[in-house]
């Protein structure tokens, strides 16, 4: 009952992204939290400020009236000859004001494709006092919603003794087998930071290319021998680095940020090839997980020919259609493995009555085209959601939702199939 009581006063203390994980999960706790392990490491060593040099930081006026400051911060990921890649995170962060009891480290994963090696965490109290990361002190928890399923999961772990003036100290490593999980990195944060490192270690002759938000560090490049091999090693370094802002005067949520995108050449995803050198080349992936799954069954069929039975123009036609999806499918992203991308078969989500936006988008054009209407699904980016806006520059395949493209000119093309 004690580790449930913590997770319970560390979870609505989370100050993270994942604050939109459904609160009902922590009715899960009570089936149990056991399970994790992790891979045991030497022990962490004291953070690399001191208490002399943290007091001369808050006289700054970047860190003095800050709730938190990120005195160090060190992403680093390593990627293998086949695509499998490491990522390593190190921080140290002082506590500004006071938010007594716990502080929580989200990390979510793809419980598929990512595994969480080894996690280290400790506070330094501010008269000195270590008080290490309790093991029990971890809560691994699926990201689930009323209509949206996944095999995405979080884990949260807490570190205890927060007091004004405390630095909390943890690393984590993660080991994921596909480059589609190689995020960006954001420089500016939710806090200012004093420090912060992003090491990126290849393969000689690994081709990926760099996106620039904003004005991130410049970078250097060596060569570098590293565990009995060559590597090619990338350093970005900042410094004094404010916490991000929201834009002024857009129209839509976004920040004001200094982040790194990165996009390999290509990838291997669900037993697919994934080639981002245009776009182009994801068209060509998606008609290729797509196709075929827009077909109808009889039923079907025969409900669309009822539907647009006597409409007057094709206008009318893809009017009625788009109603009988949106009356009588419900939306619900059942999203595992490549489900995420690929859209299941008109004929099972007729039949079950619900789907997702590329789920219900593909029985349209089912629909559409036994009607005689071009169509065709558009991968777009809703913004909504803190997501910045495509770059045509650097093609990728993060998008989040799905529409239906009609072109204008199938509405100059008369009555009728075809």
């Amino acid at each position: 009952m004690t580790r449930i009581v913590r997770f319970v006063k560390g979870w609505f203390g989370l100050r993270s992204l994942h604050e939109s994980v459904v609160r009902i999960a922590i009715l899960l706790l009570l089936e149990g939290c056991g399970g994790v392990t992790h891979t045991l490491h030497p022990a962490l060593s004291p953070p690399s400020t001191d208490r002399n040099e943290v007091a001369k930081l808050l006289e700054n006026p970047l860190y003095s009236n800050a709730e938190a400051v990120i005195l160090d911060e060190e992403i680093r990921v390593e990627i293998a000859e086949d695509g499998t890649f490491r990522t390593t995170r190190k921080v140290e962060e002082y506590i500004g004001r006071a938010r007594e009891g716990s502080f929580s480290i989200p990390i979510p994963y793809a419980q598929e494709h990512q595994r969480i090696v080894s996690f280290q965490g400790q506070t330094v109290s501010p008269e000195g006092k270590t008080i290490p990361w309790d093991r029990d002190a971890v809560v691994d928890l699926a990201l689930l919603n009323a209509t949206y399923y996944e095999d995405s999961r979080v884990r949260t772990y807490f570190l205890y003794g927060i007091t004004n003036g405390a630095i909390v100290h943890y690393r984590y490593e993660i080991d994921s087998d596909s480059l589609f999980f190689w995020e960006g990195y954001d420089f500016r944060g939710e806090v200012p930071k004093v420090r912060a490192k992003y090491v990126l270690r290849v393969p000689p002759g690994f081709s990926f290319r760099i996106r620039n938000v904003g004005h991130p560090p410049t970078p250097s490049k060596r060569e570098i021998s590293w565990r009995g091999k060559d590597w090619i090693e990338y350093r970005w370094e900042g410094h004094d680095i404010p916490a991000r802002t929201l834009e002024t005067g857009s129209e839509v949520v976004a920040w004001v940020t200094d982040r790194l995108e990165f996009a390999p050449r290509e990838f291997s995803l669900f037993g697919t090839t994934v080639r981002l050198d245009t776009w182009d080349d994801i068209a060509r992936w998606y008609r290729q997980i797509a196709k075929g799954r827009e077909r109808l069954s009889p039923e079907m069929a025969g409900i669309v020919d009822r539907t647009i039975a006597g409409a007057k123009d094709r206008k009318e036609k893809v009017r009625r259609l788009f109603d009988l999806v949106r009356h009588n499918v419900n939306y619900v992203a059942i999203e595992l493995g490549i489900g995420g991308f690929q859209p299941r078969p008109a004929a099972w989500t007729w039949e079950n009555r619900h789907g997702d936006c590329k789920d219900q988008a593909t029985l349209l054009i089912g629909s559409l085209h036994h009607a005689g209407i071009p169509a065709y699904p558009a991968l777009v980016r809703n913004r909504l959601a803190d997501v910045e806006r495509i770059d045509e520059n650097f093609p990728t395949i993060a998008f989040n939702h799905m529409i239906v493209a009609v072109p204008p000119e199938a509405f100059d093309s008369g009555e009728g199939k075809g």
